[in-house]
């Protein structure tokens, strides 16, 4: 799989709302940063984070607007933005800017 499907495939468990296809997405040892979060997150951590996000926005989902490959066979940039409404009235509010994603190898096969 390639660095850019890597990234089709989680904008895909984002939109699908399934936080075992996005903790599974990550190799051992990698790590989802987030400026919504204090340190970054790891293994189960990343789809509890999700879940929380998916409760205080229902219909969360992301919007690919532009992907590349900038070589070396695993790093590519990613343009994209959110579409979401509060469940509630008195929520947290999530930054509407892009995350990083740091240590997301593709997995082969």
């Amino acid at each position: 799989m390639s660095a850019v499907e890597v990234v089709r495939d989680k904008f895909d468990s984002w939109n699908r709302h399934d936080a075992d296809a996005l903790v599974a997405a990550f190799t051992e040892g990698g790590v989802y940063i987030s400026p919504a979060v204090a340190e970054p997150l790891t293994g189960a951590a990343i789809g509890d984070f999700a879940k929380s996000v998916w409760t205080i926005y229902p219909d969360f989902s992301l919007d690919l607007i532009s992907i590349g490959d900038t070589g070396g066979g695993w790093s590519c940039f990613s343009g994209w933005r959110t579409a979401r409404t509060p469940a509630h009235s008195l929520t947290a509010v999530l930054p509407r800017v892009g995350s990083h994603v740091s240590g997301s190898k593709p997995r082969s096969g």
